[in-house]
């Protein structure tokens, strides 16, 4: 929505910003941050649901989509 932040995990770093979707297992161990005024919407889903809703069965690791 606005700001850009960042996502560690163990793949390595990815950067979120505004028009984009982050799609990760909130199981797994990361680290996130963000400057000054970022403003985001934060679903979390059931691994049951998530794969109904979207035919994905597990996120082998965390992506990043426009």
């Amino acid at each position: 929505m606005a700001g850009e932040a960042f996502f560690h995990h163990d793949d390595g770093v990815l950067t979120v910003q505004p028009g984009q979707i982050l799609m990760c297992d909130a199981d797994r161990p990361f680290i996130r941050g963000f400057s000054l005024g970022l403003e985001e919407l934060v679903l979390k889903l059931p691994h049951q649901l998530f794969a109904e809703v979207t035919g994905i069965d597990r996120i082998a690791r965390p992506m990043v989509m426009n």
